[in-house]
């Protein structure tokens, strides 16, 4: 067993208000009317709220929410919604264990994860999820994938009546091609994951678009 380090515009009543209040210029200041008779002109008054007939405006809440909504990423580092299997992403220093430890050891407890979100993620795992193993601080790329064959446990490395758990991964095989964080941060279609996002995180969900770009990107022919 390893331990792992981690590191309002105005309204159309005061546009009108204003209209009503203009003093129009008298139609006859300009030149004196043809005799013989009483010429009244009256200059026509636009309704400042006609375009509204055509053009309306859009309701505030509707148009709030043009403006202010943003689409949150598919893999956010919050646990994906249960009842299916899900794919994962976990990171290891390769000083403190690597791919190649992980492969020796075939069955390995994935302890020394110290931050809640990545707890969380830990406790959303099933015996069945698979994840890429990354590595992280040296190298910074993915270079395998793992299987939980166990669920969350309490981590036998904490100290004891501490939150921490574990799980148990097997090695399934490495990717043929690692994938550099250089490579997920140049491709378009990984924007928004969570590797990226959220670079000290070393538990994290991979949405399944991302998990097959990843995978492509990487040779991976395996789920």
């Amino acid at each position: 067993m390893t331990t792992r380090r981690e590191k309002r515009p105005a309204t159309a009543a005061a546009a009108s208000a204003t209209a009503r209040g203009a003093k129009a210029k008298p139609a006859d200041a300009a030149r004196p009317p043809s005799e013989g008779r009483t010429t009244l002109r009256i200059a026509p008054v636009r309704d400042p709220r006609a375009h509204s007939a055509t053009a309306p405006n859009p309701p505030a809440a509707a148009s709030a929410t043009a403006r202010g909504a943003k689409a949150r990423p598919a893999d956010a580092g919050r646990p994906p919604s249960e009842g299916r299997n899900n794919t994962w992403l976990v990171k290891s220093e390769p000083d403190a264990f690597s791919w190649d430890q992980q492969v020796a050891n075939g069955i390995e407890p994935w302890t020394g994860v110290r931050n809640h979100m990545a707890k969380a993620n830990l406790m959303a795992m099933k015996k069945g999820d698979r994840a890429f193993f990354y590595h992280s601080n040296i190298g910074k790329e993915i270079v395998g994938v793992v299987e939980v064959v166990r669920e969350a446990y309490p981590d036998p490395s904490a100290d004891p009546g501490t939150p921490w758990v574990c799980v148990d991964m097997k090695a399934v095989g490495p990717v043929p091609k690692p994938v550099t964080l250089a490579a997920v941060k140049a491709e378009p279609t990984l924007e928004g994951i969570a590797l990226v996002r959220m670079s000290r995180l070393s538990v994290m969900p991979i949405s399944p678009g991302h998990w097959k770009i990843l995978a492509k990107m990487g040779g991976w022919k395996g789920k």
